[in-house]
């Protein structure tokens, strides 16, 4: 099911060298999303029903997954140093007054706190549901986010999943570690020094993509990139995600991490409410919505109405008319009772 497409690496890399480290993109749910965390909202105290562990379970510290794959909270961060497990010390903070690149992030404190998801990665081709089935083992592997430092020195990783592949930040330098098919590990980094700054004192956000797939690894930091070999696939096994911390060791990250995507493919980018992932929000998304209206919020919507992503923007925003404040009234009026039923929490999941 989850393919290794050679063309998709070189479109990634491609947005990934133009993208401005000053001005975010938001990443939005796709079908090839593993796992996306916008780090907005922290719950407590919610019970998380018919869980992979056949039961349920109620967690004072859970930040909730923004994707769909594949059930309600499957993909969820739990905010501690192990799974169910949350004394207070361990669990990262949210932002508050917008703190993160988009909205808020999580802080990590760099001594011992970290999140882990409820699901974690499925590489052997578990899909949670008790169905293990090797065409859908995942061989590729993609992530994207942003990372705000306050400590360079020691080893800190970043996301990653247990002796499969991370992203860490080890004394200035960041890297990406693959454990390849083979039974090795292929290992590129970028030096943070080349941009000079000091991360120590003069930290700024940094965006972080990288990818393994189609015999290569790649990693690119602020528009910077180098890349090396795969030597075969991404191993192909299931194991914990972790952000802020590897598991079970003391690597912990000292700062800011947000925006985190995790995926087969590259992300998509876009906005919240572009139901059809054409770069805007219009009409058709509304209609895709009234269709089905499991595929977003139509909330995102009606915040978004007339908005123009930055890729299109720059090209086309000469050709792209202004919604009028009557025609945003009239399709916001053929909602008003499509509304009453409207689910506020969770209406992302399947």
């Amino acid at each position: 099911m989850k393919k290794s497409i050679g063309l998709s690496a070189v479109s990634f890399l491609l947005f990934a060298a133009a993208s401005s480290p000053s001005a975010a993109t938001p990443i939005v749910d796709s079908p090839d999303t593993h796992a996306l965390w916008h780090m907005e909202e922290v719950f407590d105290d919610l019970t998380v029903p018919d869980n992979i562990f056949g039961g349920s379970f109620t967690s004072d510290a859970i930040l909730d997954d923004d994707s769909s794959y594949p059930r309600a909270h499957y993909q969820d961060l739990l905010l501690g140093q192990t799974f169910l497990q949350f004394p207070e010390p361990t669990r990262p903070t949210l932002t508050t007054g917008g703190g993160g690149i988009i909205g808020e992030a999580l802080d990590f404190n760099g001594t011992n706190q970290q999140a882990i998801s409820i699901l974690g990665w499925l590489g052997d081709g578990d899909d949670g549901l008790g169905n293990v089935d090797p065409e859908n083992a995942f061989p590729t592997m993609y992530t994207d986010f942003w990372f705000r430092e306050r400590d360079q020195d020691g080893i800190n990783v970043l996301v990653q999943a247990t002796s499969t592949w991370d992203v860490n930040l080890t004394n200035g330098n960041v890297g990406l570690t693959v454990w390849n098919s083979g039974g090795g590990a292929d290992q590129i980094s970028i030096d943070l020094d080349l941009f000079g700054d000091d991360g120590d004192t003069n930290a700024k956000w940094r965006h972080v993509s990288a990818f393994a797939d189609d015999g290569e690894i790649s990693l690119t930091v602020d528009g910077m990139t180098v890349t090396g070999t795969l030597n075969g696939t991404v191993k192909l096994q299931r194991k914990s995600i972790t952000v802020g911390n590897k598991e079970n060791n003391a690597r912990w990250f000292d700062g800011l991490i947000d925006e985190v995507y995790i995926g087969f493919a590259p992300p998509t980018y876009g906005i919240p409410g572009d139901f059809d992932f054409d770069s805007d929000v219009d009409g058709a998304d509304f209609l895709l919505w009234q269709d089905d209206n499991s595929v977003g919020d139509l909330a995102d919507w009606e915040a978004n109405f007339g908005t123009v992503a930055p890729a299109v923007s720059a090209v086309a925003a000469a050709t792209i008319p202004e919604p009028s404040t009557a025609c945003l009234a009239l399709v916001l009026a053929s909602t008003c009772l499509l509304r009453r039923g409207r689910r506020f929490l969770f209406s992302n999941h399947s």
